[in-house]
C-alpha cells in the first residue's frame, strides 16, 4: 500500500490543480461577462488553493472592487426611486466588498437613517408625520374654532346690501362677535347664503368684497381686507415640536427642508426633536 502512496499524493494534487484552474477560467470568463459577483467567487477558490498566489490575489481584490462598484451603482439607483430597503442591502454587500471606500459608507449611512426617519404612508397619500405637520399648521388657535354644527336658515339672501349688514347678520344668526379691522371698506353685495354653513357663509362674502376672515378668539370672528400686508399682520406664528424616537435628527431634518421652508425648522439637540414654526 505504502508503494501506491506517491501515486495518490500525485493524483490528489493533480486534481486540486485542475479544480483550480477551472476555477480561474470560471472567473476570467465571469469577468468577461461583467459578472463581478461570480468573479469574486471563483477567485476566492482560486486564492484558498493557492495562498501565496499574488496574482490571484490581486485578480480578486479587482473583482471585489467591481462588484462593489455594481452593487453601489444599483443603490444609488434604488434610493432615486424610494427603494430604500432594497437600497441598503446593496450599500451594504458594496461596503463588504469594499469597506474602505468612503462614499459608499456614507451613503449607506445616509439610506439607514431615511430608513429610520420614513414613517407608513396613509390613504391621503402624505407619512404620518406630513399629516401631524399639516395638523398642526391647520389647527386653529384654543378657543378660536367656528361651530362646526351651524347651517344659515333658508331664507337668507342679500340683495344690493351693505357687506357689513350681511357679516353682522351672519354673526348674529350664529351668536358671534363681528370685528372689522381700521382698513375695512364697506360695499354692496348680493350673495346667496341659503342654507349655507358658517365658514362657507364667510367665504361667499369675503370673496365677493376681497376680504378675508379669521376666528380671532372664543366666538369672535375679524374681517380684514384681503392684502398681502394684512395678511402677513394677521398671520399666526403656531409653533409645534415633535421629539423624534429612532430617527436621525440632522437627517430627519435635511428630509423636511425639501418640503418645508428651512427657516421655520430649528433642532432641539438636547432632546433630539425639532421644532416647525408657520
Amino acid at each position: 500500500m505504502i508503494r501506491y502512496l506517491p501515486l495518490v499524493l500525485c493524483l490528489t494534487l493533480a486534481v486540486a490543480g485542475c479544480a483550480t484552474s477551472n476555477s480561474l477560467r470560471a472567473a476570467r470568463f465571469a469577468e468577461s461577462q461583467q459578472d463581478f459577483d461570480r468573479a469574486v467567487v471563483e477567485y476566492t477558490k482560486v486564492v484558498r488553493a493557492r495562498p501565496d498566489d499574488r496574482n490571484a490575489r490581486a485578480s480578486l481584490e479587482q473583482a471585489k472592487v467591481r462588484a462593489a462598484q455594481d452593487h453601489y451603482t444599483r443603490a444609488r439607483r434604488m434610493a432615486s426611486v424610494g427603494k430604500l430597503e432594497e437600497a441598503l442591502i446593496e450599500y451594504q454587500l458594496a461596503a463588504e466588498l469594499n469597506p474602505s471606500n468612503e462614499a459608499i459608507q456614507e451613503e449607506m449611512r445616509r439610506a439607514r437613517g431615511q430608513l429610520r426617519a420614513k414613517v407608513a404612508v396613509n390613504a391621503s397619500g402624505k407619512t404620518q408625520l406630513e399629516t401631524l405637520i399639516q395638523q398642526s399648521l391647520d389647527a386653529p388657535l384654543p378657543g378660536a374654532d367656528l361651530p362646526d354644527d351651524i347651517a344659515l336658515p333658508d331664507t337668507l339672501m342679500f340683495r344690493d346690501a351693505s357687506a357689513r349688514v350681511v357679516y353682522l347678520a351672519i354673526g348674529q344668526y350664529a351668536n358671534l362677535n363681528i370685528a372689522f379691522d381700521p382698513a375695512f371698506r364697506d360695499q354692496n353685495i348680493t350673495v346667496d347664503l341659503r342654507k349655507a354653513k358658517l365658514a362657507e357663509a364667510f367665504d361667499s362674502v369675503s370673496s365677493a368684497t376681497r376680504n378675508f376672515w379669521k376666528a380671532s378668539g372664543q366666538r369672535t370672528v375679524t374681517v380684514i381686507p384681503d392684502t398681502p400686508a394684512k395678511r402677513r399682520e394677521y398671520e399666526d406664528e403656531i409653533v409645534q415640536t415633535f421629539y423624534l424616537s429612532n430617527a436621525d435628527l440632522k437627517e430627519t431634518i435635511d428630509i423636511l427642508r425639501i418640503v418645508v421652508d428651512a427657516r421655520r425648522i430649528a433642532a432641539l439637540t438636547a432632546t433630539n426633536a425639532i421644532t416647525i414654526k408657520d
